[in-house]
Order: structure tokens, then C-alpha cells, then sequence
């Protein structure tokens, strides 16, 4: 048959044994709704296991209607179903639109994923290039297990007060992520509706539509078609040729980054009113102007880890070059810069002692009286040839003579084993102690400046007489620190008096909005209960018309024609051959409300159902098809005109009954 364009993946045109490499013209997402409430036409001959089942429905509306369990987008619309041999749930995929590489891509794909080793994350898929039958047309269709679970944002939004629900999510996309990266696998478009989250034990992700899923061994040479959606995607993403490993990074940490701002601040969903968007936190203008994007400076705001990781996504919303987006693995581990003790410059002992007798007056010291047989002079030589002068040494001056002779001897060997020991572990311990004793001077110097500053701050008047020690000042400051009449008593007390004096206030303000937020809550359960009448009506005005055509005799195989109004005049059809016992469900192929003239016929005329003054042409050798059958001539060959009965029919199923006694069909 020919739909449109020639068909491909199962439209194929008589004598043609090989698919199109066209695209295809596939049918509406009511045309589909359509033929999968009939699946014995709808998967007759095509899948075995699918024409034994139904569709799943939803739960009845206000007016009683029933609609399928269904969900659109841009490429394709599902349908939740149900098989009793095996007892399973499936869902099915039919094409809304796609592309000539559709067939290899998905046989390649159910080919591979039951045997990588993070086929956990996946769900059994099948691809049928004949899977469908819509108008008589054969379509492609997927066959998917169904994934139990809520998408991720339903999970996250139902979750949100449950921090470490969210934290348990946010450690399972971390491994998810990681797997796929370590596999080679992207998906292509990762975004909350393909992903699901069951959490019936532990926190357990699927992916679902693998329409752009994409393995690392076919190289860089596949194009990449399907972008994604824009709250999750990179802005090179749109520029982007092919596929490559990259494509799912810049996605996995934006909703990595969602989940952790979320659990850690909950009122985030709220404030971005998630409710009501496709994405998470983040929108297209965050992308593209991140420096402007409030959300990045509400992040910064939050704990460390998460404001690097908003400073992070800000630097990758930045780059030009695709392939340098980073994992999030990466992301996650940044580089540690390791501790080189080789580039370390190790103070000398006379660099770390030094301050410490910076302070040293020698003037106000009183030297005590030293004989020389205690304390011998140090000789200097005098290369002029005159007389040496005897000084003292200087406490530095005898630490370093002291370290360097030990040094020296220590080199020699000259000391034993327990005495180098000694010698080197004094050294450490004098330098560590010189070093401390600064460390601790600098400290003192710096409590006293703090406590100064608060003095002329707040115009406490020193203590008089003499200068009192560090421990009796800063206790002195405490007692008026805690007293009442301290500045910070009087201060927690203004403040204390203004929340009091604004409580009300906030309590009043507290209510309208919780009345403004009663009030559009009621409008919008009443806005969503109109939507579901007008859809139900859409509905209803899309449905196709069937009639059902039972053959109530004993004996006969009844051939069973019709004809209806189609706007210039009738339009005849025919014939659809009923054995006794049997019923056969026949589509009018659009949506038809009116008159329906039916005509049965046993063995070429030998008996007839048919009643009244009208009458159309019908071809009695074989199928026919005739517009304005009410107004051509009939006659001659296989034409000739036949009586009809009238049935009332309007969208949906309609019955009509071939009876031995009653020729109406009415009885």
C-alpha cells in the first residue's frame, strides 16, 4: 500500500521486498489510540503475543469514558498494555516521527543490551518493523517491559521533605552515570520522563526511550538527531554533528546538582514552581547567561559542596568546545594537589629563634660578675698582626657554636649511637619549642588589640591603678558581657522587642497567602475538571466508527456490504464474508455520526437482508468500493442495485445482527 510517502519499516508497496529509505508518514496519536482498542486488527499476523492482549485504561472520568494509559512526545507516543500469556505489562512505542536509520539503530540496540554488563539499568526492548496495523497500514513499532516506578521528578517532588531518600537517589545516578561512562554507553536523552525510580527496595533507576541511545565502539560517525530536552542540555548540544561518550555529562550533572540543592533546600521546588515545568532547576537562560541566573547565586548560598558544583556547572556553561565537558565522575573528584616536601624550605634554627629575642633589651639586663677561669674569653685573630680582644658570646652565637660542634662530631662518629640520637632529638626539640613560644607571643599580642578595639568601641573605661594581668582583663570583660547591662544584652533585647512587634504582622500575612493559596488550589481542581470533560469530548469526537456485524443464522455464510452519507452521496463498500456463529468488527475509517445502509447477502442472491425504498450499487463477483453508488448506473456486468436497511451509528462500536426470521438485522 502506499501512505503518503512510500513506506518504510512495514508500509511496504506490493512487490517491494525491501524498506524505503524515506522518511515515513506515520499516523496521528488518535489514529493510534484507534486501532490499539481493536488489537485482533491491530496486531493480527504481526505479534503473537500482543494480539491476545489489551491496552490498560485509565480510571473512568466524570461522564463514565474511559481513556487509555498513554503518554506523547516529540518522536513517539506510548501505551501501557497488558498480555496474559506471558501475565505481563508492556509498553508499546508507536512512531510519531523518525528517521531512515530507525530499523538498524533498534535491532541494534535489543541485540546489545541484554549483554552488557550494566544491563541492570535497562529494559527488554524489541523492534518490529511490521508491529502495527492502523488504517489497513502496516507501521513500526518497540516493544519495551514496562518500568515500575515514578519519573524522577514525580520521585523528587513526592520525596521532598525525606532528605535521605534524596541523598540515596543522588548516590544511585552517581553509579548510573559512572557505569555507562565506564561502558561507553550514552543515552543521548537523559532528562526526568526517561528515567524512572522504584524505590520498593532501596533506590533502584531505569532508562527508557532508546531512541538516541549511542555505543562508544561505533565511533564518532552516527549523527546525532535527537537533541534532548532544553532544560537539560548543553547549548552546544544544538550545534553538535555527531554522536559521541559526552553527550550525557553535561545532563548528568544538572540533575545531579537538582537532587542535592533539593534535599538539602526542599523550599527550591516551590520557589522555581517545578510543579508546572518540564525540567528541574535549571531553564535554557540559566545556560546561556549563567553569570545573570539567579539560581546560580541561590545555590552559592547553600553548603560548600553544592556551591562548587553550581561553580563548576557555571565554568562548563561556558565552553565552546563540546568534547571538553567533563564527566560526573570527574566533576565530582576534582584533582588533589599532593604535599612535595622536596619544594618545602626548612627554616634554619637561627630563623625560627631570632624573633624570640627581638624584644631583648642587653641594657636593662644586669650582667653578673663572671671570673675568667668561668668564663674564658673567645680569641679573634687579628690578620694586621695586632693584639686579639677576648669578647663574650651571645646566646645565639653559643647555640649555633653548640649545634655546629655536635654536627661535626656526630659526623665523625666520634660520640656512640645514644648520644647522636639525643643530640638530633634536642635540636628538633629546640626548634619546635622557639617556633610554639612565637606562635604563642604573636596570640597574646593579638587578644590584647581585639580587646582594646571593644574598649574604645564601646567606651569602657579602663580599670584604674595598676595594669591588671591578661586573665583578670578578660574576665573583667566577660562579667560585662553577661551582664544586663552589656551592649549585647541590650542589643538581643531590641531585637527580641522588634520580633515581637512584627509577629502579628507575619501571622497576618501568613493567612492571606494561605487563603490566596486555598482559593487558587480550588480554581485550579476545578480548571483540571473542565480539562478532563473537554478532553473526554475530544475524545469522543475522535473515536472512529465500527460496526459490528454478527452473523445470527444457522447455516449461512452471510457477505455483508454497506453504504453512508460521505457529504456528495453514498459511498458503497463491500464484502466482508461472515460464517454462522462468527461476528466481525468493520471500521469506517473516520469518525462518522448519521445514517449507516447495510445490505447481507447468501450465495449471490439466493437470499438477502435488506429493507426499504432505497437502494446502492454493489459489485456481486467480488470487494468493491463505489463513490455516488445511489447515482451511477448499475447496470451491466457484475454491477446491479440492492436493497438496504437503516442503523442510526455514531462513533464507537455499533451491532448489527443478521437473523434467520427478522431480515432487518434489528431483531
Amino acid at each position: 500500500m502506499l501512505v503518503g510517502l512510500k513506506l518504510i519499516l512495514g508500509g511496504q508497496t506490493k512487490g517491494d521486498n525491501i524498506l524505503a529509505t524515506t522518511h515515513v508518514l506515520y499516523p496521528t496519536i488518535s489514529k493510534y489510540h484507534s486501532a490499539i482498542r481493536h488489537p485482533q486488527i491491530a496486531f493480527k499476523n504481526l505479534d503473537p503475543i500482543l494480539v491476545a492482549g489489551k491496552p490498560v485504561e485509565k480510571a473512568a472520568n466524570s461522564q463514565g469514558f474511559k481513556d487509555l494509559w498513554s503518554a506523547a512526545g516529540g518522536f513517539a507516543c506510548v501505551f501501557k498494555y497488558e498480555t496474559f500469556h506471558p501475565k505481563k505489562l508492556w509498553a508499546v512505542r508507536c512512531f510519531l516521527q523518525s528517521t531512515s536509520s530507525v530499523a538498524t539503530h533498534y535491532s541494534k540496540v535489543s541485540s546489545r543490551l541484554p549483554n552488557i554488563p550494566c544491563s541492570s539499568y535497562f529494559v527488554e526492548c524489541s523492534f518490529l518493523a511490521q508491529g502495527i496495523r492502523v488504517d489497513g497500514n502496516l507501521y513500526p513499532t518497540v516493544k519495551m517491559e514496562w518500568a515500575e516506578g515514578k519519573d524522577l521528578r514525580t520521585f523528587i517532588r513526592d520525596n521532598l521533605n525525606n532528605k535521605n531518600k534524596l541523598d540515596l537517589l543522588a548516590q544511585a545516578w552517581v553509579k548510573l552515570s559512572k557505569d555507562l561512562a565506564d561502558n561507553g554507553i550514552a543515552h543521548g536523552d537523559l532528562q526526568h520522563g526517561n528515567i524512572t525510580v522504584d524505590d520498593s527496595n532501596g533506590v533502584n533507576l531505569k532508562l527508557i526511550d532508546y531512541d538516541s541511545l549511542y555505543f562508544s565502539v561505533d565511533g564518532n560517525g552516527i549523527i546525532d538527531e535527537i537533541k534532548g530536552l532544553d532544560g537539560y542540555q548543553h547549548k552546544l548540544r544544538k550545534k553538535l554533528q555527531n554522536q559521541c561518550i559526552q553527550i550525557d555529562f553535561f545532563p548528568q550533572l544538572v540533575i545531579y546538582l537538582s537532587i542535592v540543592a533539593i534535599a538539602e533546600k526542599p523550599q527550591l521546588w516551590n520557589q522555581y514552581n517545578l510543579n508546572n515545568t518540564e525540567r528541574l532547576l535549571f531553564s535554557v537562560p540559566d545556560f546561556q547567561n549563567p553569570d545573570q541566573a539567579q539560581v546560580f547565586q541561590v545555590l552559592s548560598q547553600l553548603s560548600p559542596n553544592i556551591a562548587r558544583l553550581a561553580d563548576e556547572l557555571k565554568k562548563i556553561c561556558k565552553l565552546t568546545d563540546f568534547s571538553k565537558i567533563p564527566s560526573l565522575d570527574t566533576v565530582l573528584t576534582p584533582p588533589v594537589t599532593k604535599w612535595d616536601p622536596s619544594q618545602v624550605k626548612k627554616p634554619s634554627l637561627n630563623t625560627v629563634l631570632t624573633p624570640l629575642f627581638t624584644k631583648w633589651d642587653p641594657s636593662q639586663v644586669k650582667k653578673p660578675a663572671v671570673s675568667p677561669a668561668q668564663n674564658p674569653p673567645t680569641k679573634q685573630s687579628n690578620p694586621g698582626g695586632g693584639k686579639t680582644t677576648s669578647q663574650p658570646k651571645t646566646l645565639i652565637q653559643k647555640i649555633n657554636t653548640s649545634q655546629t660542634s655536635l654536627t661535626q662530631q656526630t659526623q665523625k662518629g666520634s660520640y656512640p649511637i645514644l648520644v647522636k640520637t639525643i643530640a638530633v632529638v634536642s635540636t628538633v626539640i629546640a626548634t619546635t619549642l622557639g617556633g610554639f613560644c612565637y606562635y604563642q607571643y604573636q596570640q597574646i599580642n593579638q587578644v590584647k588589640q581585639q580587646i582594646e578595639k571593644i574598649r574604645l568601641d564601646k567606651k569602657i573605661l579602663p580599670p584604674k591603678g595598676n595594669k591588671p594581668s591578661l586573665s583578670v582583663e578578660l574576665q573583667n570583660m566577660m562579667n560585662v558581657v553577661k551582664g544586663k547591662e552589656s551592649f549585647l544584652y541590650q542589643d538581643i533585647e531590641q531585637l527580641v522587642s522588634r520580633i515581637e512587634s512584627q509577629k502579628s504582622d507575619f501571622e497576618k500575612d501568613i493567612n492571606n497567602w494561605k487563603s490566596r493559596v486555598d482559593k487558587l488550589e480550588g480554581e485550579n481542581g476545578s480548571l483540571q475538571e473542565k480539562s478532563d470533560q473537554l478532553q473526554s469530548k475530544v475524545n469522543e469526537y475522535e473515536k472512529y466508527t465500527y460496526v459490528n456485524f454478527c452473523n445470527k443464522t444457522s447455516s449461512k455464510t452471510i457477505s455483508a456490504g454497506f453504504a453512508y452519507w460521505d457529504g456528495k452521496g453514498l459511498r458503497s463498500r463491500g464484502w466482508w464474508n461472515i460464517e454462522p456463529g462468527k461476528c466481525m468488527e468493520v471500521s469506517l475509517d473516520q469518525n462518522y455520526r448519521g445514517n449507516l445502509y447495510i445490505h447481507g447477502d447468501y450465495n449471490r442472491g439466493e437470499s438477502s437482508w435488506g429493507s426499504g425504498d432505497t437502494s446502492f450499487c454493489v459489485d456481486i463477483v467480488g470487494p468493491f468500493a463505489i463513490e455516488n453508488s445511489d447515482k451511477v448506473s448499475c447496470s451491466g456486468g457484475n454491477l446491479r442495485q440492492v436493497t438496504m436497511s437503516e442503523l442510526a451509528v455514531s462513533p464507537g462500536t455499533n451491532n448489527w445482527n443478521f437473523n434467520d426470521k427478522d431480515s432487518t438485522g434489528k431483531g
